[in-house]
């Protein structure tokens, strides 16, 4: 069944594994969807740390084909304000011939009780940063 965003329908994603920890020791993933000929796909990205699935999901944005014309890579990670540090997702885009991408927050707070999470205030323009499609 596929995937529904409020955007877009998206294939199941792709799962990348290779020298990935076994399930239980998964303890980051990062996400980048590929617009391409068309179409959209989304792609996993499982790591015990979230560097090592920032790392590989960068390389695969830049070992695209020329036919993929715009992406996103999302992953949890923090962000500071005022001096205080807060959780968040994290969002890099970027479309092929731009010179250079931009970067995105969403702060949330951890589950609590029949919550899984909830947001805090609004998405945050953060700046551009490297885009990765060249």
């Amino acid at each position: 069944m596929p995937l529904r965003t409020p955007c877009c329908s998206l294939p199941r994603a792709r799962l990348f594994r290779d020298n990935a920890p076994p399930l239980g020791l998964i303890r980051s993933l990062a996400y980048v969807v590929v617009e391409q000929d068309g179409k959209r796909e989304l792609l996993r990205f499982a790591t015990e740390r979230l560097e090592e699935g920032l790392q590989r999901a960068r390389e695969a944005v830049a070992a695209l084909p020329q036919s993929a014309t715009a992406y996103a890579l999302a992953y949890d990670g923090y962000i500071t304000l005022q001096g205080a540090k807060f959780d968040a997702i994290l969002v890099e885009a970027s479309e092929r011939g731009r010179p250079a991408g931009v970067r995105m927050a969403q702060r949330y707070t951890r589950k609590k009780f029949l919550r899984s999470f909830r947001t805090v205030g609004n998405p945050a323009l953060l700046g551009e940063c490297e885009t990765l499609l060249r």
